[in-house]
């Protein structure tokens, strides 16, 4: 797929796996557009990636339907309709079922999921009317296999799935592609650091997804198929 000129739309970019993924595409041609809600973090990201007139900044908080809305239609009036989006924006709570309060249920619910809808919602109408578009879902494999201690994460991030798979099915005629990248461990700050310490050693690392990432953008060229979901394990498995 030729990136030059095309729009996507990163959400948080701000580190580990949106990072990385900004940093596989940032020769590639594409306005990368990248959001965080976290401000001061999503602008010292900017400043790692390079002087770049390519990539635009915008910090957003997607669990904000307003927040969500109005930044789409800030990127669209600069910049055009988005043509990739890659809801990697995500919050990681363990806790047992028991220990886990409204909370937490809420953080996860809303980043995860609703953040993932609200963002998908944005785009689609403009994929919809230029028959072509691609969303990538950086999920978990939780999805596919039960571990304890994340149950209301799991639900969060089976969500998405399940909405993605339906959603695939009403879109695949109208040339809007929906892949899911369901990985497992990666090295970053959505775990403890002294589960990093005991455990980085075994996991796989945010430029592996990324890498992941630009094979999927770059094989959904081909019109006659589409990658539906990839699963990414550490070599040594599931930790």
């Amino acid at each position: 797929m030729n990136l030059a000129g095309k729009n996507i739309w990163i959400t948080g970019a701000s580190r580990g796996i949106g990072l990385s993924i900004a940093r596989e595409l940032i020769d590639s041609g594409a306005n990368l557009i990248l959001s965080s809600r976290k401000t001061n973090t999503i602008n010292d990201s900017y400043k790692l990636l390079g002087t770049n007139s390519l990539v635009h900044i915008y910090p957003c908080d997607i669990s904000s339907p307003d927040d969500a809305f109005a930044t789409y239609d800030k990127v669209a009036a600069k910049l055009g309709k988005i043509d990739i989006l890659i809801n990697n924006a995500g919050v990681g709570i363990f806790k047992s079922f028991e220990e886990t309060s409204l909370q937490d249920f809420e953080e996860l619910t809303n980043v995860n999921f609703r953040g993932a809808f609200l963002c998908t919602k944005s785009v689609l109408p403009g994929m919809i009317e230029s028959e072509r578009g691609l969303i990538i879902n950086i999920l978990s494999v939780v999805v596919r296999k039960t571990f304890l201690n994340c149950s209301v994460y799991s639900a969060s991030k089976s969500a998405v799935f399940a909405m993605s798979q339906a959603l695939r099915e009403e879109v695949r005629g109208k040339g809007i592609k929906i892949v899911n990248i369901i990985p497992g461990a990666v090295e970053t700050d959505v775990w403890e650091g002294h589960v990093r310490a005991e455990y980085g050693d075994r996991m796989m690392q945010p430029e592996d997804v990324a890498g992941a990432v630009a094979s999927v953008i770059e094989m959904s060229g081909n019109d006659t198929m589409m990658i539906e979901d990839i699963t990414l394990r550490p070599q040594s498995g599931d930790l």
